[in-house]
């Protein structure tokens, strides 16, 4: 489960509350029953692992108004239909991003009056407020401490507040979007205390007209700041009372072990401060990532490179996953480096022009874009699958090009996604803390390149299975269950370096180079996986390739309900303040009142009440059968948050003692 670091929660605000409306649905996996969602973005198609991680969704670009309105008048709304209507049919919170900013706006509005500029903005508002009315947070302005839009004196300037055109967006946003949270996003705020003062400006001028519901702070190029200086920052931001979104967190590192380290030191930190009602990571797909290194899911192998000519040539390859040419030694001239004409597949062509991701393409004067032949930066243009045979047709400038063609195997989660997925948030994972289970020995399966040994202590059993450390090294056990169903998978092991090995559960793939972290003893670590009645096989073995090894297996562990120990775990459902209501708010002396008119457990609740410094000032364990419940905390005049929770439900409020 999540371990939660309460020397972060240094400030509670009544951030928390103010999203009561967006509550994290029950179907996600990852943020499961947690009161912040965890969220991330796509393009053009859904990613078919999407709703196995994510929570939220905004849409990448196809939010912005250039890519809406390119021509005027002209509405491309498709992109934006598809991130909308999957977040409506999944119950997942939907973002817009974004009404106003400097980039990215259509090239033809310089061209018009700056009445008819005013007109134009405030068309796009309303035209998006009467497709998507259900929107539930909308990044208003973008970057405006960065970037002021050319039509920024057509909607006030500066004006008297100095920030005139934000107000005047947040005004128009507020009219026709009534019912969604208003945000102001930019990058740059967090661990800089001059750029966090400045962005509390802009702030408190939307606060004083009732017109921003929420701060969005850009999560980029973190991988090396203080973690101090952020959380100074995020203390700053959410002494205004508003609830803060880590709207777009990425960690670019090409080194798993360094990419998982900054997860587990930065993660924590900004999930669980109490300001923080949301993170939205931005993308996490090897190869349509517009960081390279950053993605989460997906291996990356090198098919081959080579110095291309300054004629088309075809060149060859073998090799299977979804297929990327990249240009590698980019001169930064912003000239055609390289040109693809088209990739075969299998024996399908692919015109270069339609794929929909080039990160090399010099676009809107910055590396990245979509539907050229072309790469002018360093970066690659992305295709479909392929099994087996590869041909690229290409060409250089000037001859001394050198490209090279990956393939990116979707089945493989990185390190840092594992922890998140199954340590931190423990949604499905078997963490060793279950009931009985159908246990079995290592030692007991059938070897192939491992060999049993008792050196290492704290082994169970007769010994251990060490090795794997080459190709095809493995071990199957065998374990017969009651049931089928979907159960934890405890496997217990010891390493003395991280080692990556793949596990096949009656034959199916589970998990393509899992990560063992390093371990010097014995521990545990797991996942869920579909299991049939009857006899079951269990491979633990070396994909390809080097793994890291030797890891010494000790023994696994089923989770089948049947035998008493637990099943796959369900997340808590959190409740919303419609559920639940704390009376009179504020209250005198710390005096007030709990409703409970929908309890739907029979469990005992923990009601903790912590202080502006995380600080535990009260607690009571309250029976969960009354509906209302007479509380006498007697706390000094100040702002509280108050937790009630059991194993089934979980609610949260503000307290304000007078």
């Amino acid at each position: 489960m999540k371990k939660v670091n309460l020397q972060i929660n240094l400030l509670v605000s009544m951030a928390l509350l103010l999203v009561s409306a967006l509550q994290v649905p029950a179907i996600a996996q990852m943020a499961s029953g947690e009161p912040k969602f965890v969220g991330n973005i796509f393009r053009s198609e859904v990613p078919a692992s999407f709703n196995t991680y994510w929570n939220q969704i905004t849409p990448e670009n196809s939010g912005k108004w250039e890519t809406v309105e390119g021509v005027r008048d002209v509405m491309n709304w498709t992109d934006l239909d598809l991130a909308y209507n999957h977040a409506q049919a999944n119950g997942f919170i939907f973002k817009q991003h974004t009404f106003v900013w400097g980039m990215q706006e259509p090239s033809w509005i310089a061209g018009l009056t700056p009445a008819e500029q005013a007109a134009e903005v405030e068309e796009w508002i309303q035209a998006y407020a009467a497709r998507y009315p259900n929107t539930d947070m909308i990044d208003v302005v973008n970057e405006p401490l960065h970037v002021i839009p050319s039509f920024s004196n057509a909607i006030g300037g500066s004006g008297s507040t100095g920030w005139d055109w934000v107000v005047w967006s947040f005004q128009k946003a507020r009219q026709y979007c009534p019912n969604a949270q208003l945000i102001l996003n930019d990058y740059g705020i967090l661990g800089k205390r001059k750029a966090t003062g400045d962005y509390i400006k802009i702030i408190n001028i939307l606060k004083a007209q009732n017109l921003i519901d929420g701060i969005g702070v850009q999560a980029h190029g973190l991988e090396f700041g203080q973690n101090s200086a952020i959380l100074s920052s995020l203390n700053d931001l959410a002494a205004t009372g508003l609830p803060i979104y880590i709207s777009e967190l990425e960690l670019d590192f090409a080194d798993d072990n360094e990419q998982l380290s900054r997860y587990q030191s930065l993660f924590p930190l900004l999930y669980e401060h109490p300001g923080v009602a949301g993170v939205t990571l931005w993308g996490y797909i090897a190869g349509q990532h517009w960081k390279p290194n950053a993605y989460l899911l997906g291996e990356v192998n090198s098919l081959g490179s080579n110095t291309v000519s300054t004629t088309f040539q075809d060149y060859t390859f073998t090799g299977s996953g979804d297929i990327q040419v990249h240009l590698t030694n980019d001169d930064v001239d912003n000239t055609n480096d390289l040109e693809v004409d088209y990739v075969i597949l299998d024996g399908v062509t692919y015109q270069a022009e339609d794929m929909e991701i080039n990160t090399g393409v010099w676009q809107d004067n910055s590396c990245g874009g979509s539907f050229s032949q072309v790469m002018n930066c360093n970066g690659y243009i992305q295709f479909p699958g392929a099994t087996q045979n590869v041909t690229v047709r290409a060409r250089g400038v000037n001859g001394t090009e050198s490209m090279e063609v990956q393939a990116v195997d979707m089945s493989v989660e990185r390190p840092a996604l594992q922890w998140l997925v199954n340590d931190y948030f423990g949604s499905g994972s078997g963490g060793g803390t279950g009931g009985s289970g159908v246990a079995a020995e290592a030692e007991d399966g059938v070897l192939s390149g491992t060999a049993v040994a008792t050196t290492r202590s704290g082994y169970s059993g007769t010994g251990y299975v060490t090795g794997f450390d080459n190709a095809g090294d493995d071990v199957v056990i065998t374990v017969n269950l009651s049931q089928a169903g979907n159960f934890p998978l405890d496997l217990t092991y010891a390493a003395d370096g991280t080692v990556k090995l793949s596990v096949a559960v009656n034959g199916a793939l589970i998990r393509k180079n899992f990560a063992f972290a390093s371990s010097s003893s014995f521990t545990t670590t797991g996942f869920t996986a579909d299991f049939t009645a009857g006899t079951n096989t269990i491979r633990v073995y070396v994909d390809n390739g080097p793994s890291g090894g030797p890891l010494d297996l000790d023994k696994i562990k089923v989770q089948d309900g049947s035998t008493g120990a637990r099943t796959a775990p369900q997340k808590s459902i959190v409740k919303s303040d419609a559920s639940f209501s704390v009376f009179p708010n504020p209250s005198p002396d710390g005096r007030f009142s709990l409703r409970l008119p929908d309890a739907q457990t029979s469990q005992p609740l923990d009601m903790t009440i912590y202080s502006l410094q995380g600080k535990i000032v009260y607690s009571e364990k309250l029976d969960a059968s009354l509906l209302t419940t007479e509380v006498n905390a007697s706390l000094p005049k100040g702002m509280y948050l108050l937790r009630l929770r059991n194993s089934e439900i979980k609610y949260e409020s503000k307290l304000l003692v007078k």
